[in-house]
């Protein structure tokens, strides 16, 4: 491998697979000398990617059976390079194909002449330790049409991550009566019932809060129910207006974190999606024209497209519910916990596990990823 007079790339595939098939025979043979492990010992050979002329002569040379080889990771999600072996360790744990005290050498080689292998011994499952850990304690989150499923689950999970909490109802419903009944017992919660149906409204609402600052922002307008009941434009328009102005508005009153709860709908094509599409593709686009000024002021500002989760869509068409499953590669509605918990995470970390992230200028796009778990349960 490597670069002529005329700086033309070259490679002598040959050669450099009889040197890969050396290379991981010698280090496999030391790594097993070093271990004191036979042959007979093996369990599972889970490679780094490369490929079938190189690993089958390989594991022929060694002696050992191919049935042993896992390729998996490479025949699903073909080269990801570096990260092929733990790839393939967290899918075989994910398909329950790891035991403890079950063997596995992972023997590696690059095109580069680069090579090397290890041992690794699956250690007995042992439970997380709780830790009494707070990451929002005295934290301040204004958390905007919290009447519904959703928002209970997340005020609680803000409750118990040590934060302060502003609920904002827009409606008496079972769910307002829960988080009002919470707000009895704990002191780190507070409910205000505003019903922001027009810009009015919106200011109203505000002016009590214009010598205040919140930490944070989650905005659920998207977890209601009720939203199933837009039927007409008109009516998407008015609440368009409203959702936008509302917006425009935290800017004055958060310092950290604006997280909209998006709705999967804006990317669906059905004949039920277009009031909804209506206000969610206005709704980002002003998101993302706003984020320049936010991130001028250090205010992080994520657009957040969920799954299909219990709870959200008693009244949603199913034709239209069952698109917007397919566009997430969902098999059926996931538990409402996981959401909350993704979203709440979003708050203060820049990354989150099971989701996915695209910029637009500012604006982290966050999508959750339920195709890359098609070996796991949905969560």
């Amino acid at each position: 491998v490597g670069v002529d007079k005329d700086f033309n790339l070259y490679m002598d595939s040959a050669w450099v697979k009889n040197r890969a098939i050396a290379n991981i025979c010698k280090i496999s043979n030391e790594a097993l000398q070093e271990t004191g492990w036979s042959n007979d010992d093996i369990d599972l050979i889970v490679p780094h990617q490369t490929g079938n002329a190189i690993l089958h002569g390989a594991i022929q040379e060694l002696g050992l059976p191919v049935e042993k080889l896992y390729q998996e990771a490479q025949r699903d999600y073909g080269n990801v390079s570096g990260t092929t072996i733990p790839l393939s360790l967290s899918l075989l744990k994910h398909q329950g194909r790891l035991t403890p005290g079950m063997n596995i050498i992972c023997p590696t080689a690059g095109v580069g002449g680069e090579y090397g292998a290890f041992t690794y011994v699956v250690p007995k499952e042992r439970p997380k330790p709780k830790l009494n850990v707070k990451p929002l304690k005295d934290k301040t989150v204004l958390l905007l049409f919290a009447d519904s499923a959703l928002g209970v689950s997340v005020s609680e999970l803000l409750l118990e991550m040590g934060a302060n909490v502003l609920a904002h109802v827009n409606q008496e419903n079972d769910w307002s009566s829960s988080l009002l009944q919470v707000s009895q017992t704990d002191s780190n919660i507070k409910v205000v019932v505003e019903t922001l149906n027009s810009t009015e409204r919106v200011d109203s609402f505000i002016q009590q809060f214009e010598n205040h600052k919140f930490d944070y922002c989650i905005n659920l307008f998207s977890a209601k129910e009720s939203i199933y009941g837009i039927l007409k434009d008109f009516d998407a328009l008015q609440w368009s207006a409203v959702n936008e102005h509302v917006s425009r508005k935290m800017l004055r009153l958060i310092t950290k974190t604006i997280i909209v709860l998006a709705h999967p709908v804006e990317f669906v094509n059905h004949k039920s999606a277009n009031p909804l599409k209506l206000i969610f593709s206005g709704w980002h686009g002003l998101m993302g024209s706003m984020s320049g000024e936010a991130a001028s002021k250090g205010i992080r500002v994520i657009w957040y497209t969920p799954g299909i989760y219990e709870k959200m869509t008693a009244y949603m068409d199913s034709g239209l519910k069952n698109a917007c499953k397919d566009l997430a590669g969902q098999n059926h509605e996931a538990p409402l916990e996981a959401i909350a918990e993704r979203l709440v995470k979003s708050l203060y970390l820049i990354k989150v596990a099971q989701t996915s992230d695209t910029y637009q200028g500012p604006l982290v796009q966050r999508k959750e990823l339920f195709k890359f778990r098609k070996n796991s349960v949905e969560q």
